[in-house]
């Protein structure tokens, strides 16, 4: 599911969500949220930031789409908990910092 506009497919077995693109708004999709389900876990994966290689340059915080991203001593850090996976930010990284 696109986490800026909702657009879904259906789940193909062995390809990550976050592989497919959203036609509509150029970005990686997300796994559904799976909470209404208690009994299921969350399996994804977070980003990770690289503070080596960051520029501290705020691009990922700007295409950030949960707010996830704060600049801390002008490096990006990745809040876990508020991120939504959409892994617009690994696009978004002009270094690649972000995997």
């Amino acid at each position: 599911m696109c986490p800026q506009c909702n657009y879904s497919i259906p789940h193909k077995r062995g390809v990550p969500c976050f592989t497919l693109i959203c036609p509509l708004c150029n970005i990686p999709l997300a796994r559904q949220d799976l909470s209404e389900n208690s009994n299921k876990q969350k399996f994804q994966v977070s980003p990770k930031i690289d503070t080596k290689l960051c520029l501290g340059c705020g691009a990922c915080v700007n295409e950030c789409l949960s707010g996830a991203i704060i600049m801390v001593d002008n490096k990006a850090k990745l809040i876990n908990e508020k991120c939504i996976n959409c892994r617009a930010c690994i696009n978004a990284c002009p270094v690649e910092a972000i995997i």
